[in-house]
This record gives structure tokens, C-alpha cells and sequence, in this order.
């Protein structure tokens, strides 16, 4: 016997119910027109009981949607080569990040509609590697736009909160050594910290104050500043600033700016291009430097 799902709706005056069995195995063209049915019944029920006649309750027969399960989007079957393409990370990345945030992204009841949180990360970080839409993202991924937009929202969030376990600058004496000591042999100049440049992120045109978002070229972005080491990890971002202001106006205003000035960075350069402005900062600051 296949499964029924009872829906009520009680009427206005004598409290009698009108009754629709959803059960599958029938078939209804028009679900609009059934939906007008069922209103006009409820309203002749309720001018009945008004009048004082007995009103039967009647039954209506509405086959159920089939629910469908979408292939969800896995490692299987791909090469390392298209797992690199695809994701910009390789096969052992990809399950080292998912045993940091699976925690966070598997899905709390057991139900075999859940997405698994292998599935999760793939499609977002998919997402952010190709710059795609949502839509069709979920489509490629066995995923629906609505809880591919929930998905990416925890992905992130779990990215965020986890990112502070490996993106800063050294916090002993023997970090800074070792930061100091990888520049040198990989350039010869000794004493450098850190590697600086802003890169401008194209975003779309906020509703307010648009136009403090467009740089130099006409383009909608944010200026964001980056810090690296000598094998190009990150240590430090700062987003916090439109594409209209200079690099030097950014890191004057930034962290890292008032850490070297508070001494709680040793003396040292960062690497950045020239530019007159960064220049004439340079001689702000006693323990900033930079290479020109």
C-alpha cells in the first residue's frame, strides 16, 4: 500500500474539515486547477454550515512529486592531473582540509537526503576556482541553488575561523630567524620579514557609495594587501579598504604598519615595488623598511 500524507484545512464556522489524501499512484494534469477545486469546495462547505445544512467531508486523491536524489559530486574516477585543474588542490590537500572542517561541514542526521561534506567542499571550492554561478554549480555538483547558497556560507564561515591556525607572522625569536634566514637563501638579502604588494579584487558595484569602490582603471574592487614569506605562505591580509586608496595610504593604516611601530615586529625590510609614496613612508617609520 503506498503511502499517504493527510492534509487538513478546517472551515470557517462549524469546524469541519475537508480532507485531501496526497497519495501517489494517481495522476492529476493541472495541480493549479485541483488547488482551485479544493478552494471553491471549502467555501461552498462553509456557506453550508452557515445555512445550517450538513456538510460530508470529501476526499481528494493527489499523486505525490517523486523525490529526486542527485548524484553527488565525488573524487572518484578522476585523475591527479584533473583533481589539480579542477580544484587547484591535489588529492592528499583535498583530504587534509576536509579532516580540518569536516566537523563543521558533515551533516548532523543520518538521512538519505543529506549532503555529505566531502560533496560540500568540492563544490565550493569549485565555486571560488572557477568563478561559476551558483546555479550552475549546484547543477554540476548534485547540488540545488538554495542549499548550495547555505553550503557555501558554513564553508566559508568554517574557512574563517580555522584560517587564524596558519596565516601570522612568527610569535618567537626563533620564527623570525627562520622567516629571516629563508629570504636570505633565496636571495642573498639578509634581515627581510616579509614580502609586501596590495592586488586590487574585482567585486561587484555596492548599492551605496559605489564609487568608492572604482580604482584607477574604471574597475570596481577591493585593495587588499597581502604579506608573504619566502615560500609565498600568506601572513598576513588586510581587506579593509576600497579600490580607490593607495598602497601606501593601506599600510600606513594597517596592522602591520603598528606593530613595527609599537616594536612588537623586529627590525627588519619588506620586500615591495617602488613607488615615491611607499618611499616617503618608509622615513615615517624607524623600523620599517623597504627595498627600493
Amino acid at each position: 500500500m503506498s503511502q499517504a500524507v493527510v492534509l487538513q484545512s478546517s472551515g470557517a464556522a462549524s469546524g469541519t474539515f475537508c480532507r485531501t489524501i496526497v497519495e501517489s499512484g494517481m495522476e492529476f494534469s493541472n495541480l493549479a486547477a485541483l488547488a482551485v477545486l479544493c478552494v471553491r469546495r471549502m467555501r461552498r462547505n462553509r456557506r453550508r454550515s452557515e445555512s445550517g445544512q450538513q456538510v460530508r467531508p470529501r476526499t481528494l486523491v493527489l499523486p505525490r512529486a517523486p523525490r529526486v536524489v542527485r548524484e553527488r559530486v565525488t573524487l572518484d574516477g578522476m585523475t591527479d592531473a584533473q583533481i589539480v585543474e579542477t580544484y587547484r588542490l591535489n588529492r592528499q590537500q583535498l583530504n587534509d582540509l576536509y579532516e580540518l572542517l569536516k566537523d563543521d561541514l558533515e551533516p548532523r542526521k543520518c538521512m538519505r537526503t543529506a549532503i555529505p561534506g566531502m560533496s560540500k567542499m568540492l563544490c565550493c571550492l569549485h565555486f571560488l576556482a572557477s568563478g561559476s554561478f551558483q546555479t550552475a554549480e549546484g547543477r554540476m555538483g548534485g547540488v540545488a541553488q538554495s542549499s548550495f547558497s547555505k553550503v557555501l556560507f558554513n564553508f566559508l564561515k568554517a574557512m574563517r575561523d580555522k584560517c587564524h591556525q596558519f596565516i601570522g607572522f612568527p610569535t618567537t625569536p626563533q620564527g623570525w630567524r627562520k622567516l629571516k634566514r629563508g629570504f636570505f637563501e633565496l636571495g642573498g638579502i639578509p634581515n627581510v620579514v616579509g614580502a609586501i604588494h596590495c592586488t586590487h579584487i574585482v567585486m561587484r558595484a555596492p548599492a551605496n557609495q559605489g564609487q568608492v569602490y572604482m580604482n584607477r582603471k574604471n574597475v570596481h574592487s577591493l585593495n587588499v594587501q597581502v604579506v608573504c614569506d619566502a615560500k609565498m605562505r600568506i601572513m598576513n591580509v588586510f581587506t579593509s579598504f576600497p579600490g580607490i586608496p593607495h598602497g601606501s595610504y593601506i599600510l600606513q593604516n594597517s596592522s602591520v604598519a603598528h606593530n613595527f611601530e609599537t616594536g612588537e615586529f623586529p627590525q627588519g625590510w619588506l620586500l615591495g615595488e617602488y613607488n615615491n609614496s611607499l618611499f616617503k613612508l618608509v622615513l615615517m617609520f624607524k623600523t620599517l623598511f623597504y627595498i627600493l
